[in-house]
């Protein structure tokens, strides 16, 4: 896969810089190839389990019925639907990942990235992953969508979502406010006040406009990343949300800690 996103992103983001002068090997490229080469093992075994309890959650709570009905349906409209609701579970799951503060030490490393392009896409922490694509497979597997659908519509996931990361600028025109493109999501990682908190659909705008998270201006961002240091090393990112976490922890259990008694010395 390394091989044939070097022979489409590579000329793509020469000729249609979403930035110009970007370096190739711009600072942080090895720490995510790293992740590239390594997050894909704990994802994947993640995941499993992810996809396990959502096949018993289904048996559990949806008729066999409705889900063999769901099967039954044309591929093409499994993975239509299927996009639809699985980025609705991806938009809310995404929301808390910046929301509550466990699930942002993860998510950090992701945002961590000064300078997008298609390899920042596997900038990731495999729990932070594992949160964000199983969020979104719930309910397709819980409901019974097929294995051809669900592997073609994670397929459109996978691509899109080295899309949107990419250094690119796409004339989307009006289609800008139906699909996900590069500059919706680099609004997303923007450190500028106006893009925090908003773009949190992964495929479709369509959630963001719902729920008046959507920014889109006709600009891109000037700069990228977050206030709060992450550090460049990729063993210091797999670890980087469990020190955060530690320091929290410290620092409750200090603020909870009654105060000591102070004794004055006998005459």
């Amino acid at each position: 896969m390394l091989g044939l996103c070097l022979l489409i992103f590579t000329p793509l983001e020469y000729l249609l810089p979403a930035q110009r002068g970007r370096r190739f090997f711009r600072p942080g490229w090895t720490t995510d190839l790293l992740h590239f080469l390594f997050t894909v093992i704990p994802v994947g075994l993640g995941l499993s389990a992810v996809i396990g309890g959502s096949v018993v959650l289904g048996h559990l709570v949806v008729p066999a019925a409705a889900r063999d009905w769901v099967a039954a349906q044309p591929v093409w409209l499994q993975v239509a639907v299927g996009t639809v609701l699985g980025d609705l579970f991806f938009y809310f799951g995404h929301r808390l990942q910046h929301e509550v503060p466990w699930l942002w030490d993860f998510h950090a490393v992701h945002h961590s990235s000064e300078q997008l392009d298609w390899l920042a896409a596997f900038r990731v922490h495999p729990v932070d992953q594992v949160i964000e694509r199983g969020t979104a497979l719930i309910p397709l597997f819980a409901l019974g969508f097929s294995m051809p659908a669900i592997l073609l519509a994670g397929f459109i996931y996978q691509w899109q979502a080295l899309v949107i990361h990419s250094n690119l600028r796409l004339p989307a025109g009006p289609l800008k406010w139906l699909v996900a493109t590069p500059a919706f999501h680099h609004w997303h990682h923007a450190s500028e006040a106006e893009g925090h908190n908003k773009n949190f659909s992964g495929q479709l705008p369509l959630w963001d406009i719902v729920f008046g998270t959507a920014y889109l201006p006709d600009t891109m961002p000037a700069r990228y990343g977050i206030a709060e240091p992450v550090s460049g090393n990729y063993l210091m990112q797999l670890l980087h949300p469990f020190v955060k976490m530690a320091r929290r922890l410290r620092r409750r259990r200090a603020a909870a800690a009654p105060a000591a008694k102070v004794t004055r010395p006998s005459a």
